[in-house]
């Protein structure tokens, strides 16, 4: 058992401490994260009771087969928001049909019904309003009926509370920091090997304390007994109201942004006062967009966030956001190929980097607006998606930097392993630190920095008009209007017509007489 009875050893952990603080990481409303879950009675279908850990182990890897009911204890009261079950696509999947949400004997949420599990291995039940309790129990509604869970994540509307702490020495902390601040996986609490432990926190991996000087862990090290943790500072660092001002992407507000400016619901029209149409991306008819890198993300090496909203439909699938100029530097988001044999939406997500898959969670639903943000913490080597502000998967890397050196952030990609993406993507957002959820929730909210336009709206004048235009092209949006304006160097004013998706350029302001809408010009050709 670890003692901190003499002054050598609480000055080298108060040292140890300074550093940690330094860093501090991410927060959340995750609250079910790696907390112990429970059969809550004996099997009547199987010879033997399976472990429910698989449910809150923070993986859609690993499912939990059964025929009882389960329950989550999250070891103190939260108001609960939302639940979000993780339904394996496969025989089993309609077992859910029936099935009720409690916490602490309260309802939540209406029954789990057939259009709720038809669409795809995503089953939200949001309780509205907020249920506060301490246990979450899932209350399956087929007599002798198998349910294929993988996850169920509880989320809480109580703002970065879980990671908060009131105490100086974190004696309160509950949060889901698993890893020491010198990147060393925790050990469980319960476990007995590399090391046998003395306290019996939870059956879990998390950061802890009760006598120390701050959150520690024993480590997954054999060689490495126990190490500090890094945990939000009491109270500035951790704050628990929503964020207030607006947030300044890498890609915007910049001066260099080109046609990447955000404008009401659009991330990528430099158009200002244009609100129409976000992207749209169609693989299969080589609809695709990038965004140019121009040295603005090299600061993004060892920590960033990137985020967006997507609409996507239901044969999507592919490649959606790539970065990287070589197959050992890039890295990429994926959305898996939907599984046939159901007929149903895969909504599943692969991030890689390099040759390697990173983690693979289940995020999107099909003709859907999701906000998907992705972390990554090279001190700490985590990497961790986001899906509507809230986080759905949390791993570990092996690396501790991701290469910046590449020249466009591209959304579609060809790929032959792929029918492609199509979707509509808006409000692409880059970050050189890692956003804490207060941040992510502000994101995905659009509380962003508003820039001009690189065109804005003139009146049109009407002579001359055979000899002004130089171009006419099929555009569905007059963002990409817009994008192929800037890219014309002849072009300085254009008009696009939403009816008959007729893109014109001009030479200047004198146009036809006989269209209608609103016509753009360059404030300064680039």
């Amino acid at each position: 058992m670890p003692l901190l009875n003499n002054s050598h050893q609480r000055i080298f952990l108060k040292i140890f401490l300074l550093l940690s603080m330094l860093f501090q990481p991410c927060s959340c409303s995750y609250v079910s994260y790696k907390k112990e879950a429970e059969l809550l009675t004996s099997s009547k279908l199987l010879f033997f009771t399976p472990s429910a850990d698989a449910v809150t182990d923070g993986s859609d890897d690993v499912c939990l087969q059964t025929d009882l009911s389960l329950q989550i204890d999250m070891e103190r009261s939260y108001s609960v928001s939302l639940v979000t079950i993780i339904n394996h696509i496969g025989e089993y999947r309609r077992g859910l049909i029936g099935s009720q949400v409690e916490i602490s004997n309260n309802l939540c949420g209406p029954v789990i019904n057939e259009s709720m599990v038809n669409e795809s291995a995503i089953v939200d039940v949001i309780c509205n309003p907020p249920v506060t309790g301490q246990h979450v129990r899932i209350r399956f509604g087929g007599f002798l009926q198998f349910v294929h869970i993988c996850e169920i994540r509880v989320y809480s509307d109580e703002i970065e509370k879980s990671e908060c702490t009131s105490d100086p020495y974190a004696r309160d902390y509950n949060g889901i920091v698993d890893v020491t601040s010198s990147g060393i996986i925790c050990q469980k609490w319960t476990a007995v090997w590399p090391h046998i432990s003395w306290y019996r926190f939870g059956d879990y991996n998390l950061c802890r304390n009760s006598d120390w000087d701050t959150a520690w862990c024993y480590t997954i090290d054999p060689a490495v007994r126990y190490r500090m943790c890094d945990v939000p500072e009491t109270g500035s660092t951790c704050p628990r109201d929503k964020y207030e001002d607006n947030l300044q992407p890498l890609n915007t507000c910049n001066g260099v942004s080109h046609w990447l400016m955000h404008d009401d619901s659009k991330f990528a029209s430099g158009v200002y006062g244009a609100s129409e149409q976000p992207i749209k991306i169609n693989v299969p008819s080589n609809i695709i967009a990038c965004i140019p890198n121009d040295r603005r993300f090299h600061t993004c090496s060892n920590s960033f966030t990137l985020a967006f909203y997507m609409f996507p439909y239901r044969h999507s699938n592919g490649p959606i956001v790539t970065f990287g100029n070589t197959a050992n530097t890039r890295f990429t988001i994926v959305q898996v190929v939907p599984n046939s044999a159901y007929n149903l939406y895969n909504s599943d997500i692969i991030v890689t980097y390099g040759n390697s898959d990173v983690l693979r969670t289940n995020v999107l639903l099909p003709e859907t607006w999701t906000f998907l943000a992705i972390t990554f913490d090279g001190q700490h080597k985590l990497l961790t998606v986001w899906r509507d502000g809230e986080i759905a998967r949390i791993a570990n890397t092996a690396f501790t930097s991701i290469d910046m050196d590449f020249d466009d952030v591209q959304f579609g990609l060809f790929d032959n392993s792929f029918d492609g993406v199509v979707a509509h993507i808006r409000w692409f957002q880059m970050y050189d630190r890692v956003l804490n959820e207060a941040e992510v929730k502000a994101a995905k909210n659009k509380q962003i920095e508003k820039c001009d336009g690189l065109f804005q709206e003139v009146a049109p004048q009407t002579e001359n008009v055979k000899d002004r235009l130089i171009h006419i092209s099929s555009s569905p949006t007059v963002t990409m209007c817009a994008i192929r304006c800037r890219h014309n160097l002849s072009c300085f004013v254009f008009h696009h017509n939403r009816s008959t998706w007729t893109c014109s350029h001009y030479q200047s302001a004198i146009v036809d007489p006989s269209i209608t809408g609103k016509v753009y010009q360059w404030k300064q050709r680039i």
